[in-house]
């Protein structure tokens, strides 16, 4: 039900996109590159498409792996971490299609930051980690943790399956009031996160970026930049639900 839903929201923006790609971009499409974006191995308008067949594979990989995963962190870590990394790796360095090869190398990075999540829930983390700076100033630590992992990550981005731990403890304990506007605000983007996330392919994508991108970056300055274009994503995304229930409730 997981990769359906997911496969649906994608589609849902995918379709519209390769229609704005063909006519207002006037980009040439052929039958077999709609057919590898809509399973998110091409990359010529849905960019960052990866994330469709990293999350399907992720699915199907889990499913033998919780009950390992389950019976101590120590051997969590070894079937979650450690041996996914050195298979996929194994597995990308196999004469196979470039599409093959990206989604083995995607798999290689981040199914370990599925791991930790799925370790994080089973074996309560993030609540031992607060065990362990309970007599230090919470969001003096949340803030040193956040430009660590960001950092971190500049420097050494093969760790992202630790900073995701760290950064969603950090955040959490920020302690953000969800009726502020900031709280507010989160919970918008995080109720559209999947839409935007696909939608913004269009800014970047070969096919539509030089019809779309200026949309959003005719404000020049970056900040400017980044608040029109949250703004356009969650418009488009409201009305991309919008129009997914009326039709979904007609069908069903």
């Amino acid at each position: 039900m997981k990769i359906k839903k997911l496969l649906l929201n994608y589609w849902c923006v995918a379709i519209p996109a390769f229609i704005i790609a063909g006519t207002v971009c006037g980009y040439s499409l052929s039958a077999q590159t709609i057919l590898k974006e809509l399973l998110g191995l091409s990359s010529s308008v849905m960019i960052f498409a990866w994330y469709v067949p990293f999350y399907c594979v992720s699915i199907l990989v889990m499913v033998p792996l919780q009950k390992l995963m389950s019976r101590n962190v120590e051997i969590g870590v070894v079937f979650g971490v450690i041996l996914p990394i050195a298979v996929f790796a194994i597995l990308k360095k196999m004469p196979l299609s470039s599409e093959i090869g990206i989604l083995f190398n995607n798999l290689k990075h981040w199914f370990p930051c599925v791991s930790v999540g799925f370790m994080s829930y089973k074996y309560n983390l993030l609540e031992k980690i607060d065990g362990y700076l309970e007599n230090v100033n919470k969001n003096i630590v949340s803030i040193l943790l956040i430009v660590l992992c960001f950092v971190g990550r500049y420097f050494v981005s093969a760790l992202d399956f630790a900073y995701c731990l760290f950064l969603t403890y950090a955040i959490i304990n920020l302690k953000i009031n969800e009726k502020s506007i900031a709280g507010r605000f989160i919970d918008l983007c995080g109720r559209n996160s999947s839409n935007m996330w696909f939608l913004h392919c269009l800014y970047f994508a070969e096919a539509t970026r030089n019809t779309i991108q200026p949309l959003a970056f005719f404000a020049r300055n970056p900040i400017l930049i980044y608040i029109v274009a949250v703004f356009e994503l969650i418009v488009l995304s409201e009305i991309i639900d919008a129009i997914k229930s009326k039709v979904t409730s007609k069908i069903l």
